[in-house]
């Protein structure tokens, strides 16, 4: 009699049921199993939305904003429901559900963890150059792993077991029409409503969001995912109007490069390179910065405001050839200052001590002007023996290929590089680099004495290749200048930061300059003085990368491609757009643009999405 009592449980089809009661059990109970299990799953895979911070008060803050949890466990129900439609089976539908939803979330967790910034969509285009650094760190089960696992099978097991209905073909296919009918208004009204956004992440009290970093954490992860999207790089811009976009351009005049004003350029972009000492870290050896020291004295140097931290090298990579001020996606030929610079006759030619497939440099590079890209799979390989190249080899080879590409004769040279050495993570348990004699300080804790000392003994040397290059260019008779900078602070934990003393916070100008800021120069050799005058001295403005490109040309008194000048005139009102959601707006810093300000961005954005794909307009 018991057992006939509970027939709802185990039956798989309504029809063998009996009675209107019986069948409206089975119904409301494979009902509340579908929404029980992914409201469930939807609970466990937030505890990965704040990766490696202290986890009770902030994971409470997504119950006590409702709005909160509803909008990252409806993306994760409707999964639910076109699974359970596809296979006929709650266990099934909710493990592939499962793998889903937290393959990406357990990529925001380490995202987080390692590198201070969440798995947004733009990061799916470069998730095989992600997996390959995966393998630098150490990636261990922990206790909140292990329960969302545990979690997951004993979910499989209790659905496998107690809800065994089968939906029938009408319903699976109403199922799949209404969720369907669901997906363009809720993104329309709900997901990408950036107004609605920033009201969901001010009600999660639990949580004070200062940037947009904080704003995702605030909202959860599915949620904030999804809005994303909105801001991706293949995302047009809202309220574009390619006519506008156009009209806009027109309005700047291109204008050549003087035959006797072109000088050779060699780049440098150094990885994690930063100076510590500006930003304020004391008990740093006293000599460790000097190389740096005299190349800033004999150079025009300032600092550059990054937009990530201890990763995203290709932010600060395509930022300064293209100008862009976010970064974009490119498949195909684009626009950019290359190929501005290939217009004028010069030969533009890339390097990287690593594969070309990492970040895709082999296809995009040539995408954006290159006329050849040089990495570890060709050319480096053979130096090497296919080890990724270190700066003692590195650093000496860019120097003698750009003084073999010169003496070719086929023209003027840009040769933009970027390096490998001083990419995280880096020991905590022994001293890899150097002998710990970089840094010292009472108090500080073992494992920060290890990293940071790992971490300065590979930029001591970089520095130390550095001036001895560039030296060696000084009285060189063809017109050579540097533009050298770092691409972004290096990969710390955050507790390394905090006994280093530098603040996440950003709450000043300096607060920013000492969280992201990176040393750029621009150095000339004594023929390159005497074609564009003593102009490379000084104080340089604290800037965003999309402006380097402009301060060089403006030292070298070039005027640039019309999207150039447009950018030229953005960074006298807007020299600091970190998309953090931090600013300098006419010399004062602010988490949020004037009226004026936000009609600037707008059309710097529009102008970015607008040359995209169209290389013809560079020149």
């Amino acid at each position: 009699m018991e057992k006939k009592r509970y027939r709802f449980i185990f039956a798989e089809h309504i029809k063998g049921l009996s009675g209107a009661g019986e069948k409206c059990l089975f119904v409301v109970w494979n009902l509340a199993a579908l929404i029980l299990s992914s409201a469930a799953l939807c609970a466990v895979s937030l505890n990965f939305a704040i990766g490696d911070m202290p986890l009770f008060y902030i994971y409470l803050g997504y119950f006590k904003a409702p709005v909160i949890f509803l909008l990252n466990w409806l993306p994760i129900l409707f999964l639910q429901v076109l699974f359970l439609a596809l296979v006929r089976r709650q266990w099934l539908a909710f493990l592939l559900n499962s793998i889903l939803t937290m393959l990406p979330a357990l990529g925001n967790y380490f995202k987080l963890k390692f590198r201070d910034d969440p798995f947004t969509f733009e990061d799916i285009s470069s998730i095989r150059a992600g997996l390959k650094v995966a393998g630098n760190y150490q990636i261990t089960l922990n206790a909140r792993i292990c329960l969302a696992l545990l979690f997951v099978i004993a979910g499989v097991l209790i659905l496998f077991f107690f809800a065994k209905g089968r939906p029938h073909n009408l319903l699976r296919l109403l199922s799949v029409l209404l969720v369907l009918a669901m997906v363009w208004p809720l993104w329309k009204y709900v997901y990408s409503n950036g107004d609605l956004y920033y009201v969901n992440y001010q009600s999660n009290y639990m949580w004070l969001a200062k940037d947009d970093r904080d704003s995702f954490i605030a909202t959860g992860f599915p949620y904030p995912f999804l809005h994303s999207i909105k801001q991706s790089a293949n995302t047009q811009p809202e309220g574009y109007n390619e006519e506008e976009a156009a009209k806009l351009l027109g309005q700047y005049q291109s204008e050549p490069i003087p035959e006797d004003k072109k000088i050779n350029i060699l780049a440098i972009q150094l990885e994690s390179f930063c100076d510590m000492e500006a930003a304020g870290v004391t008990g740093i050896r006293e000599d460790l910065y000097e190389p740096l020291r005299k190349l800033q004295q004999e150079s025009y140097s300032g600092i550059m405001i990054a937009n990530v931290i201890g990763g995203g090298t290709i932010n600060a990579e395509r930022a300064f050839v293209t100008g862009s001020y976010r970064q974009m996606d490119y498949h195909r030929a684009a626009a950019s200052y290359v190929r501005y610079l290939n217009g004028q006759g010069y030969l533009c030619y890339a390097t990287h001590p690593n594969a070309g497939h990492f970040y895709t440099r082999r296809v995009t590079d040539l995408d954006l002007g290159f006329a050849a890209f040089y990495g570890l799979d060709d050319y480096f390989k053979e130096i090497t023996g296919g080890e990724i190249q270190c700066d003692d080899s590195y650093l000496p080879e860019i120097f003698r290929m750009f003084r073999e590409k010169i003496a070719e004769g086929s023209g003027p040279v840009f040769a933009f590089n970027v390096s490998w050495q001083g990419h995280g993570p880096y020991s905590e348990e022994e001293y890899v680099y150097g002998d710990g004699g970089c840094w010292q300080r009472e108090g500080a804790s073992e494992e920060t004495l290890h990293a940071f000392n790992n971490y300065l003994a590979l930029i001591s040397e970089t520095q130390q290749i550095l001036w001895k290059e560039i030296q060696n260019l000084r009285d060189d008779e063809n017109p050579i200048v540097v533009i050298l900078f770092g691409d972004h602070k290096p990969l710390f934990y955050e507790y390394i930061y905090e006994e280093l003393g530098i603040s996440n916070d950003m709450e000043t100008e300096q607060e920013l300059k000492n969280y992201l800021g990176t040393p750029y120069l621009i150095w000339a050799n004594n023929a390159a003085k005497e074609i564009a005058g003593d102009r490379f001295t000084g104080s340089a403005p604290t800037i965003s990368p999309c402006y380097l490109m402009v301060q060089l040309f403006d030292r070298l008194s070039w005027k640039g491609s019309a999207f150039m000048q447009f950018t030229r005139e953005a960074m006298q009102h807007l020299p600091v757009v970190c998309t953090r959601g931090v600013y300098v707006e006419d010399g004062v810093f602010t988490r949020s643009v004037s009226e004026q300000g936000q009609t600037l961005l707008n059309r710097y954005a529009d102008l970015q999405y607008y040359l995209r794909y169209r290389p013809e307009l560079s020149r």
